[in-house]
């Protein structure tokens, strides 16, 4: 029942019902009333081969519909049903050779009509097995994913589970010695160093979940110029132990946004780490924030290598660090992809000019709104 009306619906089904019947009205009326209206037996020869031309036609456009919609059994019956119309004719014309000529027409529609539907059917057949095959390719993706991000969740808990203490044990020694103990140094740098592995380990699973789709950001009501001012006043002291300077340059205006201030922050530590560690010594690196056609635009500037053609094009690509700087620098080349995708979950935007020996301006922005729906 459910496929009877499935069939009436289909408008295919009613275009081969039209084609069929002017096929039933070409044989059986015009074609013999045209055939009459001709004197000579060279115009009747020459009007029946155009006749078979366009029998031939349209019957393979019938019986072509058919195999391309219901396929080469499709494309069989229908053929069947073409001969039975012209079955009749074939009989009464035997003896003469318009009757030949409707044999020839079925035979040569048929031929023509069963081989594209062949063809359609080998199509088909092609194209459901290269369907299967991708399906098969993408839930054997969907697997290793999987299995990639509990690896990296069980790889952090072990990590975390050691480091956690590392840090409040260090950070409780740290306090209880004196700054002028020699114990101080040591105390101070294990704690930075647990600190930063720390940052390293939650990067490398915010990516994990990104690349999975799940990674996720929390949207909150928060004044953008002190997260910025608090921003720029810690990552002042990183600068200055490089002699270098970091110049904060604040909007002129600016409202309460709703964002995920926890990311916002991310960003903003990741861009200024990265300026900090590839500036030249007693260089500047600026950190200008500003309101424009209702975004919230950041850029960060330093004075210093620059980024070429060829680096600038894989600048985000995860685990991608630059050649000269892999045995130089630390890192696993994760913080400027995950910039870039905690930017975009914000429906914003990042990008980055360079010049090589001059320094580079990361610029990114992201829609101010003012509720987590809707933007300004």
């Amino acid at each position: 029942m459910k496929q009877g009306i499935k069939l009436l619906i289909d408008p295919y089904f009613w275009v081969l019902i039209a084609c069929l019947l002017l096929e039933f009205i070409f044989i059986y009326f015009i074609e013999s009333n045209i055939l009459n209206l001709m004197s000579s037996d060279l115009e009747k020869a020459g009007t029946h081969l155009i006749m078979i031309v366009v029998r031939s036609g349209l019957f393979m456009i019938i019986v072509g519909i058919t195999a391309w919609r219901y396929g080469f059994k499709g494309g069989l019956i229908i053929s069947a049903i073409i001969g039975l119309i012209l079955a009749p004719h074939i009989i009464e014309g035997l003896s003469e050779p318009i009757g030949y000529s409707y044999i020839a027409v079925y035979f040569i529609g048929a031929a023509s009509g069963i081989a594209l539907s062949l063809l359609v059917d080998f199509r088909k057949q092609a194209e459901n097995k290269l369907e299967k095959q991708v399906k098969m390719r993408t839930a054997e993706l969907d697997r290793e994913l999987e299995n990639r991000i509990d690896y990296t969740r069980a790889l952090v808990h072990e990590l975390k589970t050691p480091l956690t203490a590392i840090i409040s044990s260090s950070e409780l020694l740290k306090n209880h010695i004196l700054d002028s103990s020699p114990m101080s140094k040591l105390a101070n740098n294990i704690f930075r160093s647990a600190i930063t592995l720390n940052k390293r380990i939650d990067e490398l699973l915010d990516v994990a979940k990104s690349e999975i789709g799940i990674l996720k950001i929390s949207y909150g009501l928060f004044d953008p110029n002190k997260l910025l001012e608090e921003v720029a006043d810690d990552m002042s002291m990183a600068a200055s132990k490089r002699g270098q300077t970091l110049i904060f340059e604040p909007p002129k205006r600016m409202q309460y946004i709703w964002a995920d201030r926890k990311r916002v922050e991310q960003i903003l530590h990741n861009l200024l780490t990265n300026a900090i560690k590839f500036n030249r010594d007693n260089g500047k690196i600026i950190l200008r924030a500003k309101v424009e056609k209702g975004l919230f635009a950041v850029e960060v500037s330093d004075e210093g290598k620059g980024i070429s053609k060829e680096g600038l094009s894989r600048l985000f690509v995860p685990y991608y660090r630059l050649e000269s700087d892999r045995e130089r620098l630390s890192g696993l080349g994760l913080g400027l992809s995950l910039c870039k995708k905690l930017i975009e979950l914000h429906e914003g935007e990042i990008s980055v000019t360079s010049v090589v020996n001059k320094g580079s301006i990361f610029s990114f922005s992201i829609p101010i709104r003012s509720s987590p729906q809707s933007k300004e």
